[in-house]
């Protein structure tokens, strides 16, 4: 993913929190110690971010990754802090082009483990966005990961302007090669009730 699309603004930042993430899941590091609870952070058709209780896994270990609903990833630990580290997946054209389609589905419907995988559809994910002004897009998925998506529209929303896509809120970021960028935001602050588009 981009840049654009994985750093919010500090103007966003500090108006917009980002949405909270923590996916249940298991991490097994190939070494014959077994599976160990986490949580998976941030996701993208690239890798995770994984937090753990206990020792973090070194750098560079060959690790499965279980994460619900979205399936099993073969990849490489990446070391980061003291109960944060990343997964850098191995895996090829089509399983990222599957997991782009649920990440999608997932900020478009939202899942659980009991969703059903029938409710991806063939072809180029897409996501329904709305303007504060009332105009419904239908925009192709370039990229995608649940900090924010990276959309081709039609129609290009002024930088800053709060959308909603799919089941959430974003912020557009920036403008790259005719696509939009955009930054989910957290709109569920106490006594602060979500705009009505």
């Amino acid at each position: 993913m981009t840049e654009a699309t994985r750093i919010p603004s500090p103007a966003e930042r500090r108006a917009y929190p980002r949405i909270p993430t923590a996916i249940p899941a298991a991490i097994n590091i190939l070494t014959g110690e077994g599976a160990r609870p986490c949580v998976v952070t941030d996701l993208s058709a690239s890798g995770a971010g994984v937090m753990i209780d206990g020792d973090v896994p070194p750098a560079e270990r060959v690790c499965r990754l279980d994460i619900s609903w979205f399936g099993t990833f073969e990849g490489i630990t990446v070391r980061e802090g003291s109960n944060f580290f990343g997964v850098r997946f191995v895996i090829g054209e089509a399983e990222r082009q599957h997991l782009i389609a649920k990440l999608a589905k997932y900020v478009e419907i939202g899942l659980s483990p009991a969703t059903d995988e029938d409710v991806l559809e063939p072809g180029r994910p897409h996501l329904t966005v709305r303007t504060m002004d009332g105009v419904t897009l239908d925009c192709d998925v370039q990229d995608i990961t649940l900090d924010g998506v990276l959309l081709k529209a039609d129609v290009a929303p002024p930088v800053g302007e709060l959308i909603r896509v799919g089941n959430l809120y974003g912020r557009v970021e920036s403008y790259q090669n005719d696509a939009m960028a955009v930054v989910f935001v957290d709109m569920s602050r106490p006594g602060v009730p979500p705009p009505a588009f």
